[in-house]
């Protein structure tokens, strides 16, 4: 018996799982439907589980003097400018569990008391938002009721629009930059949106979503691999051909995405490939309209794999 109690005292120190009081300072309890507010490329993967298995995406932030901070999971540096930091996920959540829990985080030695916030959507993967345990007031600013979610999104368009429509780009209307956000966000899934000029084309930036796949390195090439990850996209070149804004001020698109890959059965080699596809504009309106095939279009464009020019065959599709 005093094992078992010994035991369980152990167990609830580790993962330390407290009741919430609900707080009016938050704004939402367990059950509402929220938005989540913080740009999707501060999500950082995580696993929990036996074995791992449960994969969730978190965000982690903090207040300091009175400002609003969020954790980059590329380089663990703390930003008070996340807002212009990228698309917010449009995805509609439930609030599925408010809790404090305890636990040491990659880089710390000491152990923090966080308040941690499920959100779940019964087709996507689980989102976790944590903010320290003293500062359930931050939640307010990362997590909104659903009846603000048009506010959200207005805001995140115009801290966007703000820093991405300047120079040359500011010839654009506000219908054009209203489309332009909209097909990067939504039509795209992208998460972030920036333009690049690149061999003297002025081009639109939109970084996807991390390829779905995890490519076996035993049964597909990496020629096979960029294929199909571009085959998936041509629907979406040929949206982009056809928003109607003005192209002599973007020459292009540019999609960029993490390409993961390793040799099965374990994946203990697993590493990401940054890939960055250039289009012109000339060969997207040509290809649109049915002009020139698939390959002719990739043909015409620049596709880059870690830096590396690469030609890519559909034909081996």
């Amino acid at each position: 018996m005093l094992f078992i109690a010994a035991a369980l005292m152990a167990s609830a120190s580790l993962n330390a799982i407290l009741t919430l009081p609900q707080d009016p300072s938050v704004g939402f309890e367990e059950g509402d439907s929220v938005v989540v507010v913080v740009p999707s490329r501060y999500e950082w993967m995580s696993h929990t589980g036996l074995g791992g298995m449960n994969t969730k995406l978190d965000i982690k932030s903090r207040i300091t003097d009175g400002v609003i901070e969020v954790r980059d999971p590329d380089d663990s540096t703390w930003h008070r400018d996340w807002r212009a930091g990228g698309f917010p996920s449009a995805v509609h959540y439930y609030v599925s569990r408010m809790k404090t829990v305890t636990r040491v985080d990659a880089g710390d030695s000491v152990e923090s008391h966080y308040i941690e916030v499920t959100l779940k959507h019964q087709l996507i993967t689980d989102r976790r938002v944590f903010v320290p345990s003293d500062q359930p007031e931050a939640l307010k600013s990362l997590v909104a009721p659903i009846g603000a979610a048009d506010s959200v999104m207005k805001v995140a368009y115009d801290s966007l629009g703000a820093r991405f429509f300047t120079g040359t780009l500011t010839g654009f209307s506000p219908d054009e930059r209203n489309l332009l956000l909209r097909f990067a966000h939504i039509t795209a899934n992208g998460t972030r949106i920036a333009s690049e000029n690149f061999k003297s084309i002025n081009y639109l930036v939109v970084a996807l979503p991390p390829d779905a796949h995890t490519w076996n390195n035993l049964r597909v090439t990496r020629t096979e691999r960029i294929g199909r990850l571009i085959g998936d996209q041509l629907a979406l070149l040929k949206a982009f051909a056809r928003v109607t804004v003005r192209h002599d001020l973007i020459g292009g698109l540019k999609l960029t995405v993490l390409s993961m890959h390793g040799t099965a059965p374990d994946y203990s080699d697993l590493e990401g490939d940054k890939v960055e596809a250039y289009f012109p504009i000339d060969a997207l309106m040509k290809f649109a309209d049915a002009d020139i095939t698939s390959q002719r279009l990739l043909d015409q464009s620049i596709i880059l794999v870690k830096g590396d020019r690469i030609e890519v065959d559909l034909r081996t599709q």
